[in-house]
């Protein structure tokens, strides 16, 4: 009778074609893992990285809700599951789910490639109607004030975006604050025409934000929405940078034609620079750069440590692995919220 291949070998096979992106490969490993432990959200993750790859969107995000299920509060699994909603034209939940991955961003390295794409799927929201309009204002004019000039410069705290104007004239104003925009009325004749508006790159919190006019200076200070949280311009219309004249790659509701081509090859990068930063996905490099040149009982500690323990330790020291029992008495805490669950 063969003996069949344990499920630590099937692992490290997952591994290695993964770093050697044989991607297809890679995904009928981690089914194999998936259909002998399904309680391990890593192999979730692993086998919707390699469908992300494979331009598999569907199937990707199919994986990640279900590693999300297992693991809700893990910023890779929120991260990618955004990029296969946009792919799929679902930007409503693409917003939402990098607004997830937002909150459980711990660097500005995560917290600057959510940036990118917060604004990217803001831009569809926008222009396919997506999203629900200000609260409107029904007495601000359609026309500004031309007449008085404001010249403005801006700058950031981790907590606040601080704006300064300079004016041509002594002036009286009004300034309206709302999430995504703000606009400064001339409130001398009581018309409350708009001197100045800005729809603004990223929200603020209009309640906890404050002015201060003195003659011919106007000093705003905006709460944002997200502390820590770096913008990369003030002005909303800055960051559209994807309008081109190229035909979409695939199917779109969007208003402008877009360069998905170009944009593809941008994602394909971040998702390689991805592997290479992901702790989870780095595992793989270190078992194929580790394990290859390891002697039998630092690749017995590293197997055991880490798939007995759902993916939560990795030790290559077999005196303090082999009497441990993870899958027991020595298992980690699961998750908040969750419980571990036996194979059947």
């Amino acid at each position: 009778m063969e003996n069949s291949i344990s499920k630590e070998e099937i692992f490290l096979l997952a591994a290695d074609n993964f770093v050697n992106s044989n991607y297809l490969a890679a995904v009928d490993n981690f089914t194999q893992l998936i259909q002998l432990e399904d309680h391990c959200y890593q192999n979730y993750l692993y086998r919707a990285s390699s469908n992300l790859h494979l331009k598999r969107y569907s199937e990707a995000l199919e994986d990640l809700s279900k590693a999300e299920n297992l693991k809700s509060d893990y910023f890779e699994i929120l991260y990618k599951k955004g990029i296969s909603q946009f792919y799929l034209e679902q930007f409503l939940a693409a917003n939402e789910s990098m607004k997830k991955a937002l909150l459980l961003a711990t660097n500005s390295e995560q917290r600057q490639k959510l940036l990118l794409w917060t604004n990217k799927i803001e831009i569809e929201l926008e222009e396919n109607n997506l999203i629900n309009p200000s609260d409107a204002n029904p007495e601000l004019p359609s026309k500004l004030n031309n007449e008085i000039k404001l010249i403005h410069n801006w700058y950031q705290t981790a907590t606040h975006v601080n704006v300064n104007f300079t004016t041509n004239t002594p002036i009286t104003v009004k300034i309206l604050f709302e999430k995504k925009s703000i606009r400064i009325l001339d409130n001398f004749s009581g018309n409350n025409i708009i001197i100045w508006e800005m729809h603004l790159s990223n929200s603020i919190i209009p309640e906890a934000s404050s002015y201060i006019v003195n003659s011919r200076k106007i000093e705003l200070k905006l709460k944002k929405e997200i502390d820590d949280f770096n913008w990369v311009t003030l002005d909303r219309t800055k960051i559209n940078q994807a309008t081109v004249n190229v035909q979409p790659s695939y199917p779109t509701s969007s208003k402008v034609k877009k360069d998905w081509n170009g944009l593809e090859k941008e994602i394909t990068k971040e998702l390689a620079d991805d592997a290479k930063n992901d702790p989870n996905e780095g595992m793989m490099r270190l078992f194929k750069e580790i394990y290859g040149n390891a002697n039998e009982e630092t690749r017995r500690a590293m197997i055991k440590s880490f798939q007995t323990s759902g993916g939560t330790v990795l030790s290559t020291n077999w005196d303090e692995v082999k009497q441990k029992d993870y899958e027991g008495s020595d298992r980690p805490e699961a998750p908040k919220g969750q419980e571990w669950r036996k194979n059947i």
